[in-house]
């Protein structure tokens, strides 16, 4: 079975968990999915991590800091502001090039499970082991989308 056609395996049900107000540090690339995120991770990301190693309160592992910046970003990377408050934790264990499915599923499941979505907000998406750490098959993504 080639590494695509696996399917990434989501649990359920989804964690309920508190984050605090953060700001989210990305890069934002249009395309197939697969060339888009391996430009974000190869290319971007290596500006990215030392960016948010300088900076107090930054989290490299999620691309996350916990204050608003106030100076220039490096070349290609976007920030945005990330509410707090309640998530609802859906960690799916499969291939990165699979969460474009899991994604859909997760906004399925959502609308089965009658979340109180917040609309307004961002869903976020956290990879728990940094890609290319472990298989392709034992990768973790945490989806998490903004509950009321």
């Amino acid at each position: 079975m080639s590494e695509s056609d696996r399917q990434v395996q989501i649990s359920l049900p989804p964690e309920v968990v508190e984050r605090p107000r953060s700001y989210f540090a990305f890069a934002q690339q249009r395309g197939p999915p697969t060339e888009a995120a391996k430009h974000c991770w190869v290319e971007v990301f290596a500006k990215l991590v030392p960016f948010l190693e300088s900076l107090e309160g930054g989290n490299p592992a999620t691309c996350t800091f916990s204050h608003p910046l106030t100076g220039p970003l490096p070349e290609g990377i976007l920030c945005e502001e990330v509410c707090g408050g309640q998530f609802a934790q859906f960690s799916c264990t499969g291939p990165y090039e699979r969460l474009g499915d899991a994604r859909e599923k997760v906004a399925r499941l959502a609308v089965e499970l009658a979340l109180a979505v917040r609309p307004d907000e961002f869903s976020v998406q956290q990879y728990v082991p940094q890609p290319g750490a472990v298989p392709a098959d034992e990768a973790v993504t945490d989806l998490l989308v903004p509950i009321e």
